[in-house]
């Protein structure tokens, strides 16, 4: 697969782990990972879903990609469940447990009514704010996008491909449920959290495929990003919502940190050897 791909559901995306050559795609997030630390990304471990996570993918379902919302149920919808003396229903009998387990074995997510009452409020404050719906107004929602980043196989699913036509035709955009919501709270979290790898990484192969269809098609116009924005919703009550842009300056910056990041994945990728991070230099690691 290769290029940019509209029709295409989060699932599906994320189903797909290596090329036509059997080459593993590299991403944002498994390039991350790798860079933190090598020998826990070569460990393989199952991945762990928080709570924040999962109810930010919720809230992605409900407002980008309908498809998603049959991965997520209510617990409390089991009808096995068993009411307490004190109202409180639990999951303890064997019927109930075995319709959980059938429905988590499904590949779904549990969220439970007040979670679902949360996330409806960060979908009203959003769909009530004007600069929010100038970003998503005309947009392509969850765009996957196969290309390369220095001839390695790089994909990236885009949340937001805004209108080129509108405010911020320029941009490409990511949606964040988070509870570091103030912007100097948030711009500290983007770094840890490798956000900014994500705007240079999708920039980058989204521009590197416009480039290509234009020298496939040359009557076709290239459809250029440069700036990048997110659509962030408030994880905390009130449930407030805001559009901020990332600086180019740490767009650059990720996209230098990427740029080394991927050298040493070819390395590892070609020799299978994940290093402990504290046994890659020759001295003793300084902390600074």
């Amino acid at each position: 697969m290769k290029g940019i791909v509209t029709d295409i559901s989060s699932s599906e995306y994320h189903a797909i782990h290596r090329n036509k050559d059997g080459v593993k795609w590299c991403s944002k997030s498994s390039l991350f990972k790798f860079w933190n630390d090598q020998e826990e990304y070569g460990a393989n471990l199952p991945f762990k879903m928080t709570d924040l996570v999962k109810l930010g993918s919720y809230l992605d379902a409900l407002l980008l990609d309908p498809s998603e919302k049959k991965n997520f149920y209510n617990k409390e919808n089991n009808p096995h469940l068993t009411t307490r003396k004190d109202g409180v229903k639990v999951c303890s009998s064997q019927a109930a447990k075995d319709w959980r387990d059938a429905k988590l074995e499904s590949g779904a997510h549990a969220i439970s009514s007040a979670e679902q009452w949360e996330v409806s409020q960060n979908l009203i404050k959003i769909q009530s704010d004007p600069t929010a719906m100038q970003l998503l107004a005309n947009m392509k929602p969850q765009c996957a996008v196969f290309s390369q980043i220095n001839n390695i196989p790089f994909k990236g699913l885009i949340d937001i491909v805004p209108d080129p036509n509108g405010m911020f035709g320029n941009c490409l955009g990511d949606l964040k449920r988070t509870t570091y919501f103030s912007p100097e709270k948030f711009k500290w979290h983007a770094i840890n959290m490798g956000y900014h790898w994500q705007a240079a990484c999708y920039l980058d192969i989204w521009n590197t495929e416009q480039h290509r269809l234009a020298v496939e098609d040359p009557s076709y116009e290239p459809d250029i990003r440069t700036d990048w924005v997110f659509l962030l919703a408030n994880g905390n009550a009130p449930y407030g919502c805001g559009v901020a842009k990332l600086h180019n300056d740490l767009i650059e910056r990720g996209r230098q940190e990427v740029a080394e990041a991927v050298k040493l994945w070819e390395v590892a990728m070609r020799t299978g050897e994940f290093k402990n991070p504290f046994q890659l230099p020759v001295e003793i690691v300084t902390l600074k």
